[in-house]
C-alpha cells in the first residue's frame, strides 16, 4: 500500500511539472501576439524584477517551452536532465538575488522563486517517471544543428532587418549592429532601444521571431528524437519466426508479413512466441497477431510493452484479428474494429446461385473476353519467367513501393519466399496482371 502510495506521488509530482510548463508556453505564445502582455512581461523581467522559470514573451520561447512538456509528457529522460539544470540553475540564481533588499522588496519575485522551487521539486520528487531513452547521438547532432542554423538564422534575420530598416539615422547602424539585433530578436522581442539607427516594422521582428521558431523546433527534435533504429530481424530470427509461422500461421493470414527484415521482434522467455514490430515517428507499431503459441502471447507483449515504455514510444498494434485483440486489450490498449477480411473455402465455392448472380457475370464477361488466370507457388516459376513478370509488376505498379493493401513484404521475387503464389491474368497472350 505504501509502495502504491509513493508511486502516486511521484506521478502527480511528475504531471504537474508537464503542465506547468505547458501553462508557460501559453503563456508565452500569448505574450508574443498580445502586444500589450509582451509588454508587461518584458516590463517584469527587468532591472530589479523576475519571472517564473522559462516564463518569457516570444514565439521562440513558446515552441522551446511547449517542446519540453511534449517530451515531458512522454517521459524522456533528456528532457528532465534539461529542465532539471536549468531550473536548477535559475533557482540558485533567484535565491541569490532576493539576498539584496531592493530585489525582495517585490511581490513577484516571491511568487517567482516559489514557482519556480515548486517546478523543481516536482522534478526531484518524479525523477524516477522520466525513464525513456534517446538516441546516443542526439546532443552531437543537436550541437550541429543548433551551431549552424543558429549562424545561417542569424544572417538571414541581418539581411532582413537591413532591407526593412526605416529609421531616420539608418546610416548610424552598422552590418555589425544589425547582426546584434537579427540575432537579439532570434531569441526575444525584446525592446530595441538599445540600437540606434534601427527601425523595423513589427511583421519583420515577428518574421524573425517565427525564424526563431523553426531553429528552436529543428534543434529540439534532433534533441530528443526517439530511437528509430533498433535491430533487424536476423537470419536466426527469420529461422525461427517461419518454424513458429509454419506450426501457428494457419491462426493469422497476415502472420507471413512478420518476415518484413527492417522489423523488429521481441521474444517470449520461452520463445514460443513473438511481437513484430516497427518504429515509425516514435510509434512502436506491431502488425496482425502475436506469432506462435496463443498461450505464450502475454509473455511476448510484456517485453514489447516495456521496450516502448522504455524509449518513450507509443505501442500500436494493427490489423490484429479477436483473440489476439482481446489479449492486446488485457495489456492496457484499447481495441478499435476497423472492418473484416472475407475467407473462401476454395473446395465448396461456387458461382451457382442467386446471391452470386452479378459475380458470376462479371466472370463470364472477364471470360468471354479471353483472360485466363494461372496460380502458380513462386518457387515453381522458372528464373526467367520470374524475372519477366517481376518486370512486368513494376510497370504496372503505380509508386516505388508496393501499395493497395495495408501490408506488403516488398521484396516480390525473393529467393526466401518460394512457398508464396504468384496469380497471372493473360489474355491469351502476354500477362496483363
Amino acid at each position: 500500500m505504501g509502495s502504491a502510495r509513493v508511486i502516486g506521488i511521484r506521478r502527480r509530482a511528475a504531471g504537474a511539472a508537464v503542465w506547468y510548463l505547458r501553462a508557460v508556453a501559453f503563456l508565452n505564445f500569448l505574450s508574443a501576439v498580445w502586444v500589450s502582455l509582451g509588454q508587461d512581461v518584458r516590463r517584469h523581467n527587468t532591472q530589479d524584477c523576475f519571472t517564473p522559470y522559462l516564463l518569457t514573451a516570444g514565439f521562440a520561447s513558446g515552441v522551446f517551452t511547449l517542446f519540453l512538456a511534449i517530451t515531458m509528457r512522454r517521459r524522456k529522460r533528456a528532457a528532465w536532465i534539461l529542465n532539471l539544470a536549468l531550473s536548477g540553475a535559475f533557482l540558485l540564481l533567484f535565491a541569490f538575488a532576493m539576498a539584496f533588499p531592493e530585489v525582495r522588496r517585490h511581490p513577484q519575485n516571491w511568487i517567482s522563486l516559489v514557482l519556480t522551487a515548486a517546478f523543481v521539486a516536482s522534478l526531484l520528487v518524479g525523477r524516477r517517471e522520466f525513464y525513456a531513452k534517446g538516441d546516443r547521438s542526439n546532443p552531437r547532432l543537436a550541437a550541429l544543428v543548433g551551431t549552424g542554423g543558429l549562424l545561417v538564422c542569424s544572417l538571414l534575420a541581418a539581411l532582413l532587418v537591413t532591407a526593412t530598416n526605416h529609421a531616420r539615422d539608418a546610416h548610424l547602424s552598422t552590418f555589425t549592429d544589425r547582426w546584434r539585433y537579427g540575432t537579439l530578436r532570434l531569441v526575444s522581442v525584446a525592446d530595441d532601444s538599445r540600437f540606434p539607427g534601427i527601425t523595423t516594422p513589427h511583421w519583420a521582428d515577428v518574421a524573425v521571431n517565427v525564424l526563431s521558431t523553426l531553429l528552436v523546433l529543428a534543434v529540439l527534435y534532433a534533441a530528443f528524437r526517439s530511437r528509430r533504429v533498433v535491430d533487424p530481424l536476423s537470419a536466426g530470427d527469420e529461422e525461427r519466426l517461419r518454424a513458429l509461422l509454419d506450426r501457428h500461421g494457419d491462426r493469422d493470414s497476415l502472420g507471413y508479413f512478420a518476415l518484413r527484415r527492417e522489423k523488429s521482434v521481441v521474444w517470449s522467455p520461452t520463445g514460443k512466441a513473438a511481437v513484430v514490430h516497427r518504429v515509425v515517428g516514435g510509434v512502436s507499431l506491431a502488425s496482425g497477431d502475436p506469432v506462435g503459441d496463443p498461450e505464450a502471447w502475454p509473455g511476448a507483449i510484456g517485453p514489447w510493452l516495456a521496450e516502448a515504455r522504455a524509449h518513450g514510444w507509443i505501442p500500436a498494434v494493427m490489423g490484429a484479428g479477436e483473440e489476439a485483440g482481446t489479449v492486446y486489450a488485457r495489456h492496457g490498449l484499447d481495441a478499435l474494429e476497423i472492418g473484416d477480411e472475407a475467407v473462401v473455402e476454395t473446395a465448396d465455392f461456387t458461382l451457382d446461385g442467386r446471391a452470386m448472380r452479378t459475380v458470376r457475370q462479371a466472370y463470364n464477361r472477364v471470360r468471354r473476353a479471353g483472360y485466363r488466370v494461372r496460380v502458380r507457388r513462386h518457387e515453381d516459376i522458372p528464373a526467367d519467367e520470374m524475372a519477366y513478370l517481376l518486370a512486368r509488376a513494376d510497370d504496372w505498379r503505380d509508386g516505388a513501393t508496393e501499395r493497395g493493401f495495408s501490408m506488403a513484404l516488398g521484396r516480390l521475387g525473393d529467393p526466401g519466399d518460394g512457398r508464396c503464389v504468384m496469380l497471372e491474368c493473360r489474355d491469351g497472350g502476354e500477362g496483363e496482371g
